[in-house]
């Protein structure tokens, strides 16, 4: 899956993935279902977090504030740091790992 076989994204493999777990038995149609529903309002919350987070990918948001957040560190890791604390002191542990990881890896050819 990390290789990326045959050039098939993450999400092909996941779902192959789940398709054998039901195939075999391993959790019955009905137990997944009740799996989805009970955890309906998170999952939404996270589709919906990873789509604003493409949106402000494709207009530049997390280049932009990379770069803002590298000059004002002065190139010091550690201000970037207290952003990510400040970040997951308002936000949930969630919100931040999706919000600061696009920033973080735009940053990360400047450290290089």
């Amino acid at each position: 899956m990390l290789g990326r076989p045959w050039g098939l994204s993450r999400a092909w493999w996941a779902a192959l993935g789940g398709g054998a777990v039901l195939a075999t038995g391993l959790v019955s149609p009905l137990e997944a279902l009740e799996v989805l529903s009970e955890t309906a309002d998170p999952l939404a919350l996270l589709v919906g977090m990873m789509f604003l987070s493409a949106v402000a990918d494709e207009g530049g948001f997390f280049d932009w504030s990379a770069s803002l957040a590298l000059r004002a560190g002065g190139g010091r890791v550690r201000r970037l740091f207290v952003v990510g604390c400040l970040v997951s002191a308002v936000l949930s542990l969630d919100a931040t790992a999706i919000v600061l990881t696009p920033i973080v890896y735009g940053a990360s050819p400047a450290w290089s």
